[in-house]
């Protein structure tokens, strides 16, 4: 009798087994990847106020600020940018969130994150802060800021992502 012939049942236990080993080692590993590049989203628009991450969410007002006009120049923008700005009430729930923002073009293919600085100001809102406070209990707004190329325009969305909430991202559009 040959050596195939006396172990083609190992051999065959070996071809189901090793791709078997293979998708159970990497199903994790291929959701979290699917949940990063195409996570759940929950939609709302301006002004509508929802439920998100054990908070309540609005997004009150949006802003934008071409560096060629004067508001820009007082601003430093620089060339051929353009400052976005959303105005975002939170009524934290039991525990107050901490919060990533991030403005997102209409294709999702270009993402900028929320940088901390000088911001805008909104007559509505002199006292926003400009960031999630996760010390703040009471109901307060921020202000998030982009500075992106000026062909963006007043497209895109802002989407804002909570640590209890994940991998489900708030989407606000406008």
């Amino acid at each position: 009798m040959s050596w195939l012939t006396q172990n083609r049942w190992w051999l065959v236990a070996l071809a189901v087994l090793v791709p078997a080993t293979i998708v159970a080692a990497l199903w994790p590993q291929w959701f979290d990847y699917q949940n990063r590049i195409n996570p759940p989203v929950q939609l709302a628009e301006t002004g509508e106020l929802v439920e998100y991450g054990g908070s309540q969410w609005r997004l009150d007002e949006w802003m934008f600020v071409l560096s060629t006009s004067a508001e820009g120049g007082d601003l430093e923008l620089p060339i051929g940018t353009q400052l976005v700005a959303a105005l975002v009430t939170i009524e934290p729930g039991e525990e107050a969130p901490s919060c990533t923002a991030v403005l997102v073009d209409d294709e999702r293919d270009r993402w900028w994150r929320a940088t901390v600085g000088s911001t805008p100001d909104f007559p509505s809102a002199p006292d926003a802060s400009n960031y999630c406070d996760p010390d703040l209990t009471a109901p307060y707004q921020a202000v998030f800021t982009w500075i992106v190329p000026a062909d963006v325009g007043r497209s895109g969305a802002v989407e804002l992502s909570v640590f209890e909430a994940a991998p489900l991202i708030l989407r606000f559009e406008p």
